[in-house]
């Protein structure tokens, strides 16, 4: 991954940094560089202190370790979803659970399958492209209705 300078974050600008983002800690620059570049493991932001210059706290280790506080926090690029493009793309994911985003015919909480799908359309409580899905409905578990890119 390329690291731009411009995307890290410090006490000035950690309005920005929500608890629960994934990304990558360091005190310093350099290292911060280093981490990014080589593709170290991404770690989630556990707090936010405004009132410290040590601002960033990564989450607890799983083995109860202490969790370091950080000068820097560069947050991780979030994933894009694109439509899927036909009913081959979307088989593996026809036996989960969709619902819609907002909807007065379907609440939001409510989980539906698909009643068919097709190279064109898919067929919930009325006929969606896959286009109008990507934008109307998610997976039961909140991710976009569509494939996830690469970068």
């Amino acid at each position: 991954m390329e690291f731009d300078r411009s995307k890290i974050l410090t006490v000035v600008t950690a309005d920005q940094a929500k608890v629960g983002m994934k990304g990558w800690f360091s005190n310093d620059i350099s290292s911060l560089k280093i981490y990014i570049e080589r593709g170290d493991e991404q770690k989630e932001l556990q707090s936010v202190d405004f009132h410290s210059e040590y601002t960033f706290r990564e989450q607890y280790p799983i083995d109860g370790s202490f969790a370091c506080k950080y000068r820097y926090f560069y947050p991780a690029p979030e994933p894009s979803y694109r439509p899927f493009k036909n009913a081959e793309e979307f088989k593996p994911y026809r036996e989960k659970w969709i619902r819609y985003k907002n909807n007065i015919n379907a609440p939001s909480y409510e989980a539906f399958r698909l009643f068919r799908y097709s190279d064109d359309d898919i067929q919930l409580l009325k006929l969606l492209t896959w286009e109008q899905a990507f934008n109307d409905v998610v997976f039961e578990d909140g991710t976009p209705f569509g494939i996830k890119e690469e970068a």
